[in-house]
């Protein structure tokens, strides 16, 4: 039996250097499309695919965090069940403020007689979202219990056995940081060397560090998270444009594999919008499909910029040139960031994640 805190050894193809490459797995942000994510994480390792370190993103940070603890059994059953656990559930002051625009406004549109009929409805309605500061100072309208619960079954320190970076957004300094859980001092110093914000996964903030990372503004209230020797406010990290692809570099990734959310070209249909909720999470996945897409096309032009014998140096010393794979949908996603609730387009997404596994791009550049 691995010792608890023995890394994965690399293996695989040797790099040029006679050694077998140190493997990165990249995941991303999408909401319920993480489903998608984690059939492709099934598909890869049914097939024979290791990774020593996994970074993660929003959905990407919650996936990889049982990756990084070989539960994949786990996951598969989380998301196959995940409807039942009604992850999208409103606050009260916000699920009151959806039943004041839902019922009110039809007893408005049919005059004054009507609103003088229902006034004690009214009234009571409105009252029930208490005084306008506690409305004024609301900082989410989505309930994180759902979220944390899954967190506390199934993330437990101990248990990590792959190298993790995930990463969050730091409010209170203003700063995009990277929690980390490495096993040895020498990768520790070089992806401080590299990236400026930067904290170690502890046993008291790991669970507080994933949930951070995927919480939307507006969406979820900021986590405090133990940040070195102080407590900071955190929300999602897609928000400071984080770079998960040169973070895997850092940590010392020859051969970095990523999963998209959306395809190669532009073949998704016009989705209707069905509320404000939705904007900001479609808002989120385009955003970070986007980061993730010029990160790659930068790793890109330093191995083009290796090959030609002029990369120069980077933080981290020699630029090198990294292998760069991709698994991306051949198909549009059946459904969008907030749909946690449909688990039938949920374990479509799962199975064309699966399927589309089978289909790894080289996209070194």
């Amino acid at each position: 039996m691995r010792n608890p805190h023995e890394a994965i050894l690399p293996g695989g193809p040797p790099t040029t250097s006679g050694r077998a490459p140190t493997r990165a797995l990249v995941l991303s942000g999408g909401g319920a499309r993480g489903a998608y994510e984690a059939g492709v994480i099934k598909g890869l390792f049914g097939q024979g695919e290791e990774f020593e370190i996994i970074c993660g993103t929003s959905i990407g940070a919650l996936n990889g965090s049982f990756v990084a603890q070989d539960k994949l059994a786990e996951l598969d059953s989380t998301w196959r069940g995940i409807a039942a656990r009604n992850v999208i559930q409103l606050v009260p002051a916000a699920a009151q403020l959806k039943i004041i625009a839902t019922d009110l406004p039809p007893i408005i549109a049919r005059g004054f007689l009507q609103i003088l009929l229902h006034v004690s409805k009214i009234w009571s309605e409105i009252h029930k979202l208490g005084s306008l500061t506690n409305l004024l100072t609301l900082l989410g309208g989505i309930d994180p219990t759902p979220i944390a619960s899954i967190l506390n079954e199934h993330l437990e320190f101990d248990a990590l056995r792959r190298q993790l970076i995930v990463s969050a957004t730091n409010l209170s300094l203003g700063t995009s940081d990277a929690f980390y859980w490495f096993p040895d001092a020498d990768t520790v110093a070089k992806f401080q060397a590299a990236n400026a914000s930067t904290y170690a996964l502890t046993p008291n903030n790991v669970r507080d560090a994933v949930r951070a990372s995927a919480a939307i503004p507006g969406a979820f209230a900021p986590v405090t998270v133990a940040a070195g020797s102080q407590a900071c406010q955190y929300v999602d990290g897609g928000v400071a444009n984080n770079t998960p692809i040169g973070q895997a570099m850092d940590a010392g990734a020859d051969d970095v594999l990523i999963i998209f959310m959306d395809p190669d070209d532009n073949t998704a249909k016009p989705q209707p919008i069905q509320n404000l909720a939705q904007i900001g999470f479609d808002c989120f996945g385009v955003m970070q499909q986007k980061i993730l897409s010029s990160d790659l096309k930068t790793a890109q032009r330093v191995n083009q910029s290796v090959r030609a014998g002029d990369a120069g140096l980077g933080s981290g010393g020699p630029r090198r040139e990294v292998r760069l794979r991709a698994v991306r949908p051949q198909q549009p996603l059946p459904l969008s960031v907030l749909q946690f609730d449909r688990q039938d387009l949920v374990d479509q997404a799962y199975e064309q994640g699966l399927e589309d596994s089978r289909t790894i791009v080289d996209n070194s550049g």
